[in-house]
């Protein structure tokens, strides 16, 4: 994988994020995501969010962003983090209520972390930022009713079609890092949304802006000394 920051500009202001790439020298990695996401596919719920059932070549391509997604945050981390001092699990399947994409170890501190992947083809980079996109924390929908929040969120925007996966990964996928929250942010700054999801209740902070830029979101969650209280919000 390759990462680099970029800056996204709008009203006189800028906003920091990722973008990263997979590429033909990750081709060993695209294998493992893949059969990750095969079994992956096995487990979830037929249904997604919103309530519909998905074919069983959705939910694999469906899984397949998921994965790509948190192994981009996995590696964003590793690059960009403050403490070398990083330990990652990656939770079987378990609970549907209590499924953790991510734990972390920062210097003994323990954290859990969700890995939220969104596909955009249909406006600017600029209007994801701005408004169009969010940052998705703990939810309930109709096939889920409940979701224990956890310690940090971090949002990943692709631009493709999920059921397009594959073939972006012929020619090399690239998606974007654009920011995330802690808990706290959520609480204090989120709101309450459907996200046009009938029966669906989302915490979200929009515009994506107002969150954490990636950069300050790593830097939060990997920070050494462990018995300094992490300040997990931002004013």
């Amino acid at each position: 994988m390759q990462a680099v920051f970029k800056i996204i500009n709008w009203d006189g202001r800028s906003y920091e994020y990722i973008e990263i790439s997979l590429i033909g020298d990750d081709a060993l990695l695209i294998e493992e995501l893949k059969q990750r996401a095969v079994d992956l596919a096995r487990v979830v719920r037929p249904e997604d969010p919103g309530g519909w059932r998905r074919d069983d070549y959705t939910k694999y391509c469906r899984c397949l962003v998921g994965v790509i997604a948190e192994a981009a945050f996995r590696h964003c981390v590793i690059a960009f983090g403050e403490c070398k001092h990083i330990r990652f699990e990656h939770p079987q399947f378990g609970s549907l209520y209590d499924q953790i994409d991510i734990r972390l170890t920062v210097d003994e501190r323990p954290l859990q972390v969700e890995v939220r992947s969104s596909c955009s083809y249909k406006m600017s980079l600029e209007r994801v930022f701005t408004g169009a996109f969010s940052i998705i924390g703990w939810y309930k929908t109709l096939t889920k009713p409940s979701e224990k929040p956890k310690d940090y969120y971090a949002q990943i925007v692709y631009y493709f079609d999920a059921n397009e996966v594959e073939k972006q990964l012929e020619k090399g996928l690239v998606l974007h890092f654009v920011g995330g929250a802690s808990r706290q942010l959520l609480e204090s700054s989120g709101q309450w949304d459907s996200l046009r999801k009938l029966g669906a209740s989302y915490r979200v902070i929009r515009p994506i802006v107002i969150g954490t830029e990636p950069r300050e979101l790593i830097a939060e969650m990997t920070r050494c000394n462990q018995n300094q209280t992490a300040d997990l919000g931002r004013a």
